[in-house]
């Protein structure tokens, strides 16, 4: 004979009784556990999908007090891209020289130089306001601005916007490996350069330019005399007492050669040997 549950009154809460908890908690002990391989790569993939997209690193166009340190190029494009140094990433770059040009050969994926917006076949024209033409100077110089107040160094890039210059890129790329490398910069010459440099942010060349020699005479132009006096100079020597001073002795001039013989020959015309 079934047996039916009383039907609840309004007030009245229904609870489970011992016959259903004991179902219920053996459904659950079958339930098959996650394995931690994919646990770990459920919680990946809900931690990718909760990042926000990785937006792309600003490109600033180039300066104009910068625009005298490169040539434009038909098919390519010309902007300005920061290094900023930040604790415990490494720059991750790779750079080669091709005919006086610094190329960018090797990007580490999740490192400075990639997160930066740096791209391989990249022609590094200016670094700092120094235009580049080895990857020597070009890495003192990135150092040298890592090292500066801002921590940061600023690129003028050179990079391909058409297939004919990718093309072009890649092919000097490649001959980079086969061709002499660019001619290196001694050491002298880049202690020069460094003193230059430094001589230039304290204002050299910014005052008024010396006129040349070669000017023409300015017909206003008064000449004044400030003292019109002689100023007499007595010229005297180390030793005192004057019987001990003596001549320099004259040195003869070396004898000439004789001259040389002439020599008729059989039409009557004299031949100097010499």
């Amino acid at each position: 004979m079934e047996q039916h549950q009383p039907l609840l009154s309004p007030g009245e809460v229904s609870t489970p009784t011992q016959q259903e908890r004991r179902v219920r908690r053996n459904t659950e002990s079958r339930a098959p556990a996650k394995h931690p391989r994919v646990a770990r790569a459920i919680r990946g993939r809900s931690a990718l999908s909760a990042q926000p997209a990785q937006q792309q690193p600003p490109i600033e166009p180039v300066p104009t007090e910068r625009e005298k340190n490169l040539q434009r190029r038909e098919g390519f494009e010309y902007f300005m891209l920061t290094l900023s140094l930040t604790p415990g990433v490494r720059l991750g770059l790779g750079i080669k020289d091709f005919r006086n040009m610094v190329i960018v050969c090797k990007v580490d994926e999740g490192f400075l130089s990639q997160t930066s917006g740096l791209r391989v076949k990249d022609h590094i024209a200016d670094v700092n306001g120094t235009p580049v033409s080895n990857r020597e100077v070009c890495r003192e110089l990135i150092i040298k601005g890592f090292k500066g107040t801002e921590r940061k160094s600023t690129l003028i890039i050179e990079r391909a916007a058409s297939q004919e210059a990718d093309a072009m890129m890649q092919g000097a790329l490649e001959a980079s490996a086969m061709e002499a490398p660019s001619q290196a910069v001694s050491q002298d010459v880049k202690e020069i350069m460094k003193k230059y440099m430094g001589a230039l942010k304290q204002g050299h060349g910014k005052g008024q330019q010396q006129e040349g020699i070669l000017r023409i005479a300015d017909p206003n132009r008064k000449v004044t005399i400030v003292n019109e006096k002689p100023v007499s100079t007595h010229i005297r020597h180390d030793i005192a007492d004057p019987a001990k001073l003596r001549k320099v002795p004259q040195k003869a001039p070396p004898p000439m050669a004789p001259a040389p013989a002439s020599q008729p020959n059989s039409q009557g015309q004299v031949r100097t040997e010499q």
